[in-house]
């Protein structure tokens, strides 16, 4: 503090005691920008609110009504010094804060309306992504800052955790910068073999009739980051993204041999699988793929190889819209307390997506398992059906 900021403090210090010299502390504060210690100076004068000593450490010496009411004010600093620190770029310190607050759509509407400096960036996208505060947005960002090959590798590392809304959002925005990448770069290549621009289309377009684009070993984008994306696509629902990632298997079973990575079960042959699985969900090659899948989930042993193969299964059928069939197989395959890595659903979810609990509640009765029968019942009356309420 400069000389005439000690004087402006003694001055209300002798006018108006401690209580008003803190008041001029906080102002000073604020317009210094300091605001770690203007969190200390609200701590103080809510100690002074509440007759505690200046410098007491906590509230254990209040009880009920006047302690809560202590932490309620602790709240506010912290509302009011996490905002601070938002708005003057100091992201991450603001957030050490503003999670006591608990009170996310505020972060995010405020980080919404600020022009982030570049060399803050990577503050805003450990919030927003990293801390799921706005995981969409932050991962575009991700994407946008640090290219390809970090922002597959952060999605893969959060994916499992995201809510299925932002798992089809992170991986549908994955899909589209990887599809505008390649296609531009096979365009490219084209452009320079044949002198002429290609007509407009899509990549499977592209590629269909040119196989001498990938022939010695030749690629158009890190293979590695293509086999990665066509494994993330299968957290994607929606048609477009669906569609990019069958071109990506077009392109990549046109590549030398020494470039088609191999998948786990069931997706051995990385490329082919998954262009059955990616047709099925659109509504082609259905029957097709889903013999093929029921014969990787039947000649896998689930004890030595996992679940996989069958969660895959059953986790397609479900999403084809056989409900019957993916219920009777999730018992088959997937009996309650089968050890699963979660990719497809429980029994339990599956039967009330599609209103049928009869093969859970057998399943349940079958195991002794009278809390799960229980519960199936609870369900299925929720549900409206229930033959108790039949009329």
């Amino acid at each position: 503090m400069t000389s005439t900021a000690f004087d402006r403090l003694n001055k209300a210090f002798q006018q108006g005691g401690i209580d008003d010299a803190l008041a001029q502390l906080a102002a000073h504060l604020r317009v210094e920008k300091k605001y770690h210690e203007l969190f200390e100076v609200r701590k103080m004068q809510l100690r002074r609110k509440h007759d505690l000593p200046l410098m007491s450490p906590d509230s254990s010496q209040l009880a009920g009504e006047l302690r809560d009411e202590f932490e309620k004010g602790l709240l506010d600093a912290c509302r009011e010094v996490g905002m601070l620190l938002l708005r003057n770029y100091q992201i991450r310190e603001g957030w050490m804060y503003l999670r006591a607050v608990d009170d996310p759509d505020a972060v995010r509407d405020t980080l919404s309306e600020l022009s982030v400096p570049d060399d803050r960036r990577e503050e805003l996208v450990e919030l927003l992504f990293q801390e799921g505060l706005d995981p969409v947005r932050g991962y575009q960002l991700l994407l946008d800052q640090n290219g390809t090959c970090n922002a597959i590798t952060a999605l893969d590392g959060r994916i499992g955790s995201m809510a299925p809304e932002a798992q089809t959002a992170t991986a549908g925005a994955l899909i589209n910068h990887l599809y505008s990448e390649l296609i531009s770069n096979v365009r490219s290549h084209i452009e320079r073999q044949e002198e002429t621009a290609p007509a407009d289309g899509s990549l499977r377009e592209l590629i269909q009739e040119r196989p001498w684009l990938t022939e010695g070993g030749n690629y158009h984008v890190d293979t590695s980051h293509l086999s990665s994306v066509v494994r993330l696509a299968r957290h994607v629902h929606e048609e477009t993204s669906l569609r990019y990632t069958l071109d990506f298997c077009a392109y990549g079973k046109q590549l030398d041999d020494q470039l088609q990575y191999p998948g786990t079960a069931p997706f051995e042959q990385l490329y082919e699988s998954h262009e059955l699985y990616y047709s099925a969900l659109l509504d082609e090659r259905t029957d097709e793929a889903i013999e093929y899948f029921r014969e990787k989930a039947n000649s896998t042993d689930a004890y030595y190889e996992g679940t996989q193969a069958a969660e895959v299964y059953v986790e397609l059928l479900m999403r084809c819209g056989r409900g019957e069939e993916s219920i009777a197989e999730s018992v088959r395959l997937l009996p309650p307390g089968t050890h699963t890595t979660g990719l497809a659903p429980s029994l339990l979810e599956l039967s009330t997506r599609f209103g049928n609990f009869d093969a859970y509640l057998q399943a349940c009765e079958d195991q002794d398992d009278i809390l799960g029968y229980v519960s199936g019942l609870a369900l299925r009356q929720s549900s409206g059906d229930d033959p108790i309420n039949t009329k």
